[in-house]
């Protein structure tokens, strides 16, 4: 990235943990521990080693390649990086396939995230929102509503990380044993050519009141 990156190669999957705190757009930068970790699953019929790119939007030209490594004969490789938080975009390639995944970071968490390299990937710049946040206590859970049904939302270590929607207004449903609190959130739009596109992560923390009022009308 224009901003210097470090890219550090790890040689086994990490177990890791996540973490929380404000949130905003940057180029990663140099020092400390990596907080990304990209495992990948080469594609059948593909032996060659794949490379990583990582840009903190889709369209962005503040990008870089990075190598990978082969822990194993067994076609899995990783990448790794140290980023500021912001929301993050990797592409993996190889010879005939590659892997695209978004991922948020907030400041002092750690992401572990898993792709399998696919010979054709058609990516939506709309569903490209995210919201993010941690949650007060273990043992809680996340849904969010999608026409009239309710999808489950992704969290490990005290995080939880919803990607892939699109701008605009979105309820989260926090479960707390058998009852539930709805939270409305919306995300900013950024309007680019014809289309509505995220401004940024947004961020929303579960709070112990959130959890208080579970049940509540």
């Amino acid at each position: 990235m224009k901003n210097s990156l470090r890219c550090t190669l790890l040689l086994a999957v990490s177990v890791l943990s996540l973490a929380s705190s404000e949130i905003s757009s940057a180029a990663p930068t140099e020092g400390g521990s990596p907080n990304i970790v990209m495992t990948t699953a080469n594609c059948n019929g593909d032996s060659a080693k794949p490379t990583a790119v990582i840009r903190s939007w889709p369209w962005a030209t503040d990008s870089s390649e990075v190598p990978s490594i082969r822990p194993g004969g067994d076609g899995i490789y990783q990448f790794s990086y140290n980023v500021p938080p912001g929301h993050y975009f990797i592409l993996v390639r190889s010879n005939k396939c590659r892997a695209m995944a978004s991922v948020a970071v907030l400041e002092g968490y750690k992401r572990h995230v898993v792709a399998k390299l696919w010979p054709l990937v058609a990516y939506d710049y709309y569903g490209t929102c995210a919201i993010a946040g941690t949650l007060p206590i273990e043992g809680l859970s996340l849904g969010v509503m999608s026409s009239g049904r309710e999808l489950p939302v992704a969290s490990e270590g005290g995080m939880f990380d919803l990607e892939g929607i699109g701008p605009g207004s979105h309820t989260l449903r926090l479960h707390v044993g058998i009852l539930s609190r709805e939270i409305s959130v919306n995300i900013p739009v950024l309007k680019r050519s014809d289309r509505q596109r995220c401004q940024s992560l947004l961020v929303r923390n579960i709070t112990l009141d959130d959890v208080r009022e579970a049940g509540q009308r």
